[in-house]
Formats: C-alpha cells, structure tokens, sequence
C-alpha cells in the first residue's frame, strides 16, 4: 500500500511539472503574410509578432539600403488594444504605433526608431492622458517629447520593438484578467507605402492576453482554463491525501 501511495504522489508531481512547465511556453501571437506581394523586396513583410512584450516584422529578406533606388524605407506596427473592426493608418482607429525608419543623408545611411501614443495613455489609475506621447525605453514611463531613443533593434530581416509595460487599456477597472490586442504593419519607401501585412486583417484579434507581461496565441487560451483548473484539483488532491495519511 505503501509504494502505491508513493507512486501516486510521483505522478501527481509529474503532472504538475508539466502543468507547469507548459505554462511557462506561451508566446505572442502572429500572422503570416505572402512573400512577393510587394514589388520592393526590402519592405515586403512576411511575418508580424504581436505581444505586450514585445512586436516584431519580418521581412522576405535583409534590405540592401541603395540610395540610387530610394532614400527612405519606413515601417510602422499600428496596435489596438479597444477593439476597433478594421484596419486604418489613422489614429482615430489605432493607439500606438511602433515606428521605424532607414533615411539617406549627407553620403550616410541613418535611422530613427520611437513607439508612440497618439490620442492618449491611460495610466495606472485608468486615467486617460490626452496628446501624443513617447515611450521612454530607459525609464519605463510615457513622455511628452520624442526622447530620441533606438527603441527598435534591426537583426538581419528583423526589426523589433521591446514594449514590455508600456500598452494600457482602455477598460474599468478591475477587468486587468484577460485584455486584447491587435495590430498590422506596413513597409513602404520614399514616404508611399508599398506593402501592408497581413493581407488577411488584423493580427492578435481573437488572440487573449494575460495581463501585465503574459500572452497567449488563441489555441493556448487552454492553459489559463482548463490546465489551471487541473491545476488547482492536483493541489487540492495533494492536500487532502497528505491529511488523510495523518488521519491514519
């Protein structure tokens, strides 16, 4: 009888662990875009990563900055975390835009990155602060002026955003559970966009976050409902059969 009840509490340690350890592998939503849908290769995006950590766009390859084709190559990631039904560059539908840009000047190629707020922030309090705002990357907060900041990290045919704590939304308070975010981007040069992604619509629209710092792609939802439910039953079992061996 002894070992049976050892075996027992191994294996509900083992669920446990992989309870757990599945947890811990949620990743952000994404979408895919088709490669060869932009006549300019160097803004043709194929992927878009949303989260509340962090977005990302990835291009059909690494671009070949050539002043004698264009002198700028800009891309912006609008997100919107109120539930808007269609995409649009205005920022009537949008609340932030994550923001980059390659620009030729005096025989220099340069660049300029920022993530920005449009119409407002809300703060902690569920307070909305009107005007256009800047994310400050080093002190974690909203600015009122661009702090002309490398926000963005180009790797390759990457280019990311780090905007770990920087999306509130709009909600009443006490509904911090389970929040939503959506977002598309577009690439285009010398200021005429060429390619937006994804073709389908917005990505991260049926995709729920835990907020603040987890998200979840929508076939992981699961694991906030049933796997913590499970969760929560294997601890209780544990509990119980511990009390029961010292009953006897």
């Amino acid at each position: 009888m002894k070992n049976q009840s050892k075996t027992k509490y191994f294996l509900l340690i083992f669920l446990m662990m992989t309870i757990i350890s599945s947890m811990t592998l949620i990743k952000a939503g994404y979408g895919t875009d088709p490669s060869g849908d932009s006549e300019v290769a160097d803004v043709d995006i194929v992927r878009l990563d949303v989260g509340i950590t962090q977005l990302k766009i990835t291009l059909v390859k690494t671009p070949s900055l050539n002043n004698t084709e264009h002198t700028w190559y800009t891309y912006n990631i609008f997100v919107d975390t109120s539930g808007s039904a269609y995409q649009s560059t205005s920022d009537e539908v949008w609340e932030y835009c994550a923001h980059f840009k390659w620009y030729y000047n005096n025989g220099s190629w340069l660049n300029d990155s920022y993530f920005c707020a449009s119409r407002y922030w809300v703060n902690d309090n569920y307070q909305k602060q009107t005007g256009a705002w800047w994310w400050n990357l080093q002190t974690k907060t909203w600015v009122a002026s661009d702090p002309n900041q490398d926000v963005a990290v180009v790797n390759a045919n990457t280019i990311s955003f780090d905007i770990t704590d920087a999306i509130q939304y709009e909600g009443p308070a006490g509904t911090d559970a389970f929040k939503w975010i959506k977002a598309f981007a577009n690439g285009g040069v010398d200021l005429v966009v060429k390619d937006t992604a994804p073709n389908s619509g917005w990505i991260g629209q049926n995709d729920p976050i835990i907020y603040p710092g987890k998200t979840t792609t929508k076939a992981q939802t699961t694991v906030f409902t049933f796997e913590w439910f499970i969760f929560a039953l294997i601890i209780l079992a544990v509990n119980i059969g511990f009390r029961n061996r010292r009953l006897k």
